[in-house]
């Protein structure tokens, strides 16, 4: 795991998505691209489906301004991680069988370290929904 979070796929995900996150229309493509990915490879991720498509909604309403408490780093860790599921040839290349357990184990430690954040913008959406 270490190996993956010091890797240049990483960095280079985290470099990209800060330049990124200033742009609604270029984050819109990635989680556009991401959520299509994600369905595509639900069977393969179906443990991480929820957080990733949380994570997604999450990212829409940042950019929207509809979501502004997230801190920016958050944000670009999240962002981070959506970049670094597209590439295909990461640590481990994605049409391998095991392809998508570095993938897996992004996301998981970014879920992590934004755990509070994505729980209270689930409680957020949850109060958006129920029309409170």
């Amino acid at each position: 795991m270490k190996d993956i979070i010091s890797s240049q796929h990483w960095l280079g995900a985290l470099a990209r998505a800060k330049q990124l996150i200033g742009s609604p229309r270029l984050v819109r493509q990635v989680l556009l691209e991401t959520r299509l990915k994600g369905a595509r490879e639900r069977r393969r991720l179906k443990e991480l489906q929820k957080q990733l498509f949380l994570s997604l909604d999450l990212l829409k309403a940042y950019i929207k301004g509809q979501y502004k408490s997230a801190p920016l780093q958050v944000m670009i860790m999240l962002l981070g991680a959506q970049l670094y599921f597209l590439n295909p040839v990461d640590v481990i290349v994605d049409f391998l069988p095991i392809g998508l357990m570095d993938d897996a184990i992004v996301f998981t430690c970014a879920f992590a370290l934004c755990r509070q954040e994505l729980a209270k913008f689930q409680r957020f959406k949850q109060k958006l929904q129920s029309g409170l």
